[in-house]
């Protein structure tokens, strides 16, 4: 479950930062096709897997503990309290995070589909276009190279002209109050644009950012991606349409002013995969770009393997959020039988590093088990962690991760740094220890080492890095 949710939150940092990058291109790139491009690789990063994990920095470490501090440190707690009462300041918290994700996800998903539903019944009641309206949309469709005309259809309302790929054939909705007011020439310049999106295959990135936002609905940067996105496919579909009828520049300018007009008032909502004529705010942008010059509509041979050699590079790649031991289960449950430490527990005596812990301070220790997790609280402080027993090793051997709470230096005094790791860094989330326990009835003895390798006798000389605990079970 940690590695699910670790797999989402990366990609969805890599997918932030891309989107950043190409957010900045964007601004100095004139060629609409190639930002199309990268904007899609943004969308399609949100869901690549995780071929190839890249380290990152500490960083991971403080955005566990604070989520953990809000779980657990904000709780309440009390010298009385039971494991069961207990539980609840040690929440599973991936696990939850994961529900509301995937709750969050169905919900979204089920919206989508009720409105799918909906427009796909207003499109079998629109009628079919006179009969000249579908000889020029099939005569445009062939100087398009496009194999197959779409049906046309007029529908009545403030709809943008669009196209609807939904089905075992396509159709471009167009709405008649805004046909009637057109001249003939905008007219043809506007169903070129339809034929366009049919022509570039964009309801084919429909279906794409229909499965990202399902998973990512939660994500600002997801929804950015989204717009940006088809803010530059309208922009490829009018060079394409300039490409192909240069002559009706001005036609087709004024077009986009009359759909503007159109558009002003309430219109209805558009589902996700509908391939609409784009946003007002963006229509003003695109004319300034007609005005500008007829950029080429598709990217050269040249600039497609850039593209997709980029693509392979930077898809497969993901930050590594956890870099911790792969020999512990983080979050898988202790196997059964191995519960013998479940319970409550209060501290009797601490030596580290050869030094006896004051009786004040112990008496502030307590320490909870519940399967392989653990929260042990000292005064205010409160660190959780799980961990993975091995009964059948002599003596019987403990692996501890923490997942909140940071062990400070001050913990680690007069440790000195080895080679296998420098022990008087403090232990944050993902830091890990090893260590031997023993357990006689309700005493329990538990004896670990910070940065260096497992003990092999419960003691604590000066310097060891090691730290010797005796337990007393207050309750099962």
């Amino acid at each position: 479950m940690r590695m699910l949710l670790e797999t989402g939150l990366a990609n969805a940092l890599s997918a932030t930062l891309l989107a950043l990058i190409v957010a900045a291109a964007s601004k100095f790139c004139r060629r609409p096709s190639l930002v199309f491009c990268l904007w899609a690789l943004v969308l399609i990063k949100f869901i690549t897997p995780p071929l190839v994990r890249i380290p990152v920095g500490g960083w991971h470490a403080a955005v566990l503990q604070t989520v953990g501090e809000i779980f657990v440190v904000h709780g309440p707690a009390t010298a009385e309290s039971t494991p069961q009462s207990d539980a609840w300041l040690d929440p599973d918290w991936p696990r939850v995070l994961i529900a509301v994700w995937i709750a969050g996800s169905i919900g979204w998903a089920g919206l989508v589909l009720v409105r799918l539903h909906r427009f796909r019944l207003l499109v079998r009641q629109a009628p079919l276009a006179s009969a000249p309206l579908l000889d020029e949309a099939a005569r445009l469709s062939r100087l398009l190279g496009i194999g197959t005309c779409p049906e046309v259809r007029m529908v009545h309302g403030r709809l943008p002209p669009l196209m609807w790929a939904i089905g075992s054939r396509p159709v471009v909705l167009l709405p008649s109050d805004l046909w009637e007011q057109l001249a003939a020439e905008q007219r043809t310049t506007l169903l070129a644009h339809e034929l366009s999106h049919l022509k570039r295959r964009d309801h084919w990135f429909r279906w794409l950012e229909l499965l990202v936002l399902s998973v990512y609905w939660w994500h600002p940067v997801a929804w950015w991606a989204r717009r940006e996105l088809e803010r530059a496919e309208e922009r490829c579909c009018d060079a394409l349409v300039l490409w192909t009828f240069p002559e009706l520049a001005t036609a087709y300018g004024h077009a986009l002013l009359d759909t503007i007009d159109f558009l002003a008032g309430p219109r209805s909502t558009l589902p996700p995969v509908a391939l609409g004529f784009g946003h007002v705010r963006h229509l003003k942008t695109r004319l300034a770009a007609i005005a500008d010059g007829h950029p080429r509509p598709n990217l050269s041979r040249g600039s497609r393997w850039a593209v997709a050699l980029g693509g392979l590079v930077i898809l497969p790649c993901s930050p590594l959020l956890w870099n911790g031991p792969t020999s512990l289960p983080s979050l898988a449950a202790t196997p059964t039988g191995v519960r013998e430490l479940d319970g409550r527990w209060l501290v009797t005596s601490v030596v580290q590093n050869g030094q006896p812990v004051p009786d004040e301070d112990v008496k502030k220790m307590q320490y909870v088990v519940a399967g392989n997790r653990h929260t042990f609280r000292f005064a205010d402080l409160l660190f959780t962690g799980v961990h993975h027993l091995h009964p059948a090793a002599q003596p019987k051997a403990i692996d501890i991760a923490l997942t909140g709470g940071v062990l400070t230096s001050d913990l680690l005094e007069g440790v000195e740094p080895t080679d296998g790791g420098a022990s008087d860094e403090p232990i944050a989330p993902g830091g890990s220890c090893h260590g031997i326990y023993e357990l006689r009835d309700n005493v329990l003895k538990l004896c670990v080492a910070f940065g260096r390798t497992r003990p092999d006798e419960f003691s604590s000389p000066p310097g060891s890095g090691r730290m010797l605990v005796v337990y007393r079970r207050a309750s099962p």
